[in-house]
């Protein structure tokens, strides 16, 4: 049984959506300090949802990271990025098949950047703190390393986002600040300059944007904060299915609201199961038919 805590609102995806284009088209930039939030009611006191998985793969090696590199124009050609807790990279698809190993250094993070009709890009913190990029080289799957150029940062983490971002990228420094980070790319060639920065308490967990990813994956557990500040949310069990299994515990959780095809054609979210090399993944579609399912069952406020 997977814990999995959400909250309570009227078609959360589809607001949470909206939400953020208003804020980017706004160009509307929260502050940290605004939106660290947490779901103080009991776990154990919470509604509980039931859900199973919509479907999964087996690694060849404990995963600590993933990252979605879609394809706008062949979605099902989409890119998933894993990165082993050993620190090597790896770019497989949806289903996971013939993983092809990516870049020669040891990695501690990774982020995936959205093109339309162009190769797909992501971005790559080493051991030394410092940023790479790979450029999609073909459609098996392989990249190659891009020419960096910029203004030297050194970055402990990407910020996580829910929705597939262009070139604009936050990523948090050892010094305690968020930067937003621009990112140019040109016939191989990637540059990248400072937007902002902000000042932000040193913890990791700050690194966290409630709105554009209102996840929190805590001792095994995910929780989701409401953007709407609406309730205090529910419980999930990812429970086992006919042919896939659930989960009791994660290790990661990372999602996308980019099309990937077929069940995922309103983007996924994916699990990193912590008791065995597995991934396990979720329909956006279907978790915002169970959020329905729910707020349709509850008296009108």
């Amino acid at each position: 049984m997977f814990l999995l805590v959400f909250s309570s609102y009227v078609n959360y995806v589809g607001f949470m959506k909206a939400f953020i284009h208003t804020l980017v088209a706004l160009g509307v930039f929260i502050t940290l300090t605004s939106c660290n939030r947490d779901i103080t009611t009991p776990i154990e006191e919470l509604s509980v949802i039931d859900m199973v998985a919509t479907h999964d793969f087996e690694t060849d090696m404990p995963i600590s990271r993933l990252a979605f590199v879609p394809n706008n124009v062949a979605p099902w050609l989409g890119r998933v990025i894993l990165l082993s807790e050993g620190g090597k990279l790896y770019s497989t698809d949806i289903e996971g098949r013939d993983p092809k190993p990516v870049g020669s250094s040891v990695y501690t993070d990774i982020f995936g950047l959205k093109r339309d009709n162009a190769p797909g890009v992501f971005l790559a913190i080493n051991a030394d703190g410092g940023i790479e990029a790979f450029l999609e080289a073909d459609d098996e799957g392989n990249f190659s390393q891009m020419i960096y150029s910029g203004e030297n940062l050194s970055a402990v983490m990407f910020c996580p986002d829910t929705t597939a971002p262009g070139n604009t990228v936050m990523v948090l420094s050892p010094d305690n600040y968020k930067t937003e980070l621009v990112f140019e790319i040109m016939d191989g060639r990637i540059g990248q300059s400072i937007k902002n920065q902000n000042a932000v308490k040193g913890d990791p967990e700050n690194c966290r944007n409630s709105i554009s990813f209102p996840f929190i994956l805590r001792d095994g557990l995910v929780l989701m904060l409401d953007p709407l500040n609406q309730g205090d949310g529910y419980r999930i069990n990812l429970n086992d299915g006919l042919s896939i299994r659930g989960l009791t515990r994660a290790n990661l959780i990372a999602t996308t609201t980019a099309n990937y095809g077929g069940t995922y054609v309103d983007g996924l979210v994916a699990f990193g199961d912590a008791q065995e090399q597995r991934l396990v993944f979720i329909s956006f579609d279907y978790l915002t038919r169970k959020l329905d399912e729910i707020e349709q069952t509850q008296p009108p406020q």
